[in-house]
């Protein structure tokens, strides 16, 4: 697994675990991804750019979601950076 602790916001959009996190979450993912948040609050606002670029060019990585719950996560991730600064 690739070390999170050292990568900005175009490594994390790209890495293929990340990606699959954001777009069609298990259970697995999400314990790692919300652990490593808890960790490294610092890196928050990396994460969640990284987590809007991801939704907004999904393209072809879209399994079935529609623009509504992309839109709805945008929406959720801003006011989440929103509350962190």
């Amino acid at each position: 697994m690739q070390d999170y602790n050292f990568f900005d916001i175009e490594v994390l959009a790209t890495d293929p675990l990340f990606r699959k996190f954001v777009l069609s979450p298990d259970a697995s993912s999400e314990k790692f991804w919300y652990e490593w948040k808890a960790i490294n609050d610092q890196k928050y606002t990396i994460y969640a750019e990284a987590v809007i670029v991801v939704a907004a060019f999904n393209g072809g990585y879209r399994d079935g979601l529609t623009s509504d719950v992309i839109n709805h996560k945008i929406d959720k991730i801003k006011s989440q950076i929103t509350s962190h600064q």
